[in-house]
């Protein structure tokens, strides 16, 4: 998860994903951009947070069913 100082979404689905990560077992790291934002920038990303799993991305806001979906569908793809 790539997160910043200032971003309003970021601790909402960082907590989303500490709830999902007791239930579908999952190792949660966290990364923040705030003095390095070329690290997602040179990936085309402009917003915040963002959720990496083998190569896939999702940004912005999500709920917790969109979390489990996206973590669902990208944790059996290899990178």
């Amino acid at each position: 998860m790539y997160t910043g100082i200032g971003c309003p979404f970021c601790p909402i689905v960082k907590k989303r994903l500490v709830e999902l990560q007791t239930k579908m077992g999952f190792q949660l790291q966290e990364f923040d951009v705030t003095l390095k934002p070329d690290v997602i920038t040179s990936k085309g990303i402009r917003a915040l947070p963002v959720i990496e799993i083998n190569g896939q991305f999702h940004v912005g806001n999500a709920t917790s069913e969109q979390l489990v979906a996206f973590i669902t569908e990208n944790s059996s793809r290899k990178k």
